[in-house]
This record gives structure tokens, sequence and C-alpha cells, in this order.
């Protein structure tokens, strides 16, 4: 874990010419604050479709044809969730590129077994700078990475 701690700071403290996603880039088009409809017009435009994920979670929405998700509250898009490919090298590019949009991030870092399966995680969370705030994930799951990101607009929700 020391190693690997290492190396991600290097990564996040030497420019990188990794490709990395900016805040627009993350919300894939999708505007926060939009409604409903307005989203499924932008879906549309690109040739995907957005629906529930399941009448048991009724804020949250999938979009077909992307690896995204929406929290939706009271009709509006209130969050874009994506999984995205990569290790970290986009991790690291992109927490260097998102302080230009949301300030200084903090970072947690987790190792916990479950069960057999040993889970790493680097969590990176930007706060709220005028309501919007975000956050990059880089995970191991028994040496199997994931990168998940999430920007959400900081509003109360009470549906």
């Amino acid at each position: 874990m020391k190693q690997f701690l290492a190396a991600l700071m290097t990564w996040i403290l030497i420019p990188t010419s990794a490709s990395a996603l900016d805040l627009d880039d993350l919300l894939l088009g999708f505007e926060l604050g939009s409604t409903v409809e307005q989203a499924e017009r932008h879906a549309r435009s690109q040739d995907w479709k957005i629906e529930p994920l399941s009448p048991h979670l009724p804020r949250e929405w999938k979009v077909v044809g992307a690896e995204a998700g929406l929290f939706v509250c009271e009709g509006r898009v209130l969050a874009v969730r994506r999984q995205l490919e990569g290790g970290l090298d986009e991790f690291a590019a992109m927490v260097q590129r998102m302080p230009a949009y949301l300030g200084k991030p903090t970072t947690q870092v987790a190792t916990f077994m479950a069960g057999v399966t040993r889970i790493s995680t680097v969590d990176t969370r930007f706060e709220e700078m005028d309501d919007i705030g975000a956050s990059i994930q880089l995970s191991s799951t028994d040496g199997k990475i994931g990168l998940n990101t999430n920007v959400w607009l900081s509003v109360e929700c009470s549906d």
C-alpha cells in the first residue's frame, strides 16, 4: 500500500500528458439543475436514452448507451455519475485538472477485506464551489481497477 501511495503522489505532483477529462466532459453534456425533459432531449441528441434504474430507487436513472447515471430530484438532474476506463494515469490527470474548476481536493485512502476479497480505494473529493462538487475514485477489487466520477449540484432534495 505504501508503494501505491508513493506512486499516486508522484503522479499527482508531476504533470502528465495523459488525456484528462474535465468537468464538462464528466457531465457528458447534461446540465446540472436541468429538467428531466431537457436531459431526455440531450440524451436523444446523442442516441442515448435515460430511464429510471428501478422502481425501488426513483431518484436513480441510467443513461442507456453511455456508462453513466443521473440522480434526479423534484424533476431536476442533480448529479451525473460515470464509470470510466482507465487507471492510475487517468485518475491522476483528472485530479490534477479538476482544481482549476473546484479548488483543492481532500483525499482518503482505504484498504480493507470484504471476506476474502481485498478492496483498496483512493477517493478524491472536491468540495462544493458555487454549489457544485465532484469526486473521483480509483478502486481496486482483487486487482481489478475501476475509475468512477460523480459531479453534483448541492441543493435540498425533499421528494
